[in-house]
């Protein structure tokens, strides 16, 4: 596959592994990637990956679906003063969006409910949050029952009973906490 061999090569070249690939829900044929830390993104119509204009180390990134044409918002877990920053142009520009976060979180994950792509969720080192305003604003998630672990990683689905947050964590196993 071309992506494949793409990403083979610029990892070669740059002499870092290749730590995170995301597609873009509405054309999976853009890319974003984590490499060493950077943020790279392929554009329309190029299968080469540029880097984007934000500061990392970058920890993770979730692309939100957008209209035919129009560039995805991107979201990014960064460890830095201000964990999560966002894009509402597929990259070109980043501003911080991060009010309600503690200052240095450390983050871990994110996750986009793609049933309601404003709804955001990041896990830290020490605490899940959640946003349901396009990380506008972010508040802890109630997480009884989850074990007081570093969560490693987390993904979005449907439950019995609605929407559905998975969290894994480190040596407890994995949880599901679910929201109307």
């Amino acid at each position: 596959m071309a992506a494949e061999g793409l990403l083979g090569s610029l990892q070669a070249e740059q002499g870092s592994p290749v730590t995170l690939v995301r597609l873009d829900p509405t054309d999976p044929s853009q890319a974003i990637a984590v490499i060493n830390g950077s943020l790279y993104k392929t554009t329309r119509g190029s299968l080469s990956l540029t880097p984007a204009p934000l500061r990392g180390p970058v920890d993770d990134v979730v692309v939100a679906p957008s209209a035919a044409g129009a560039p995805p918002t991107l979201y990014a877990a960064v460890s830095r003063q201000r964990a999560v920053w966002k894009s509402a142009d597929g990259g070109a520009h980043w501003a911080p969006a991060s009010s309600g976060l503690p200052r240095y979180a450390r983050t871990v994950a994110l996750a986009l409910d793609l049933n309601r792509p404003s709804t955001v969720y990041l896990a830290t080192t020490l605490t899940l949050y959640v946003s349901d305003d396009g990380a506008n604003t972010w508040q802890p998630l109630a997480t009884a029952g989850l074990p007081p672990l570093t969560v490693t990683s987390i993904a979005t689905g449907l439950s019995g009973t609605g929407r559905a947050l998975f969290a894994a964590t480190d040596g407890g196993g994995a949880f599901v906490l679910t929201r109307p």
